[in-house]
C-alpha cells in the first residue's frame, strides 16, 4: 500500500499543497503539537508511529519512526499536560 502525508493551505483560488511527503504504508491518523505547528506524528499501517517536521524538506522526513506495535496503529495523540509525550494504540490492544 502507498499513503501519501499533504500539508494544504487556503489561498484565494482554493487549496494549496504546501508540503508532501510519500509513505510506504497507509495512514489512519495524524495529530498536531500545540507547542510547534511544523511537528505531527501519523498512525501508520505497518505499526509504527512517525514523527514529521513540515517545514523541512520531504528527504529530511520522518524524523523519526518508533516501530512501538505489531499491528496497524490506528490512533495516535499528543498528551494533554505533557506536549512532548505522544501516545498511540492499536487493534492488539496495546497502547504505548
Amino acid at each position: 500500500m502507498h499513503a501519501e502525508l499533504a500539508r494544504l493551505q487556503m489561498g484565494p483560488h482554493g487549496l494549496v499543497e504546501i508540503a508532501h511527503f510519500d509513505t510506504l504504508d497507509g495512514l489512519y491518523d495524524c495529530a498536531w503539537s500545540e507547542e510547534n505547528e511544523n511537528i505531527l506524528v501519523s498512525s501508520c499501517g505497518d505499526g509504527s508511529v512517525k514523527v514529521w517536521d513540515l517545514a523541512l524538506p520531504a528527504q529530511a522526513n520522518p524524523l523519526r519512526s518508533l516501530k512501538e506495535h505489531s499491528h496497524e496503529v490506528r490512533d495516535s495523540q499528543w498528551g494533554l499536560n505533557i506536549d512532548a509525550m505522544c501516545f498511540s494504540s492499536t487493534l492488539s490492544c496495546k497502547l504505548a
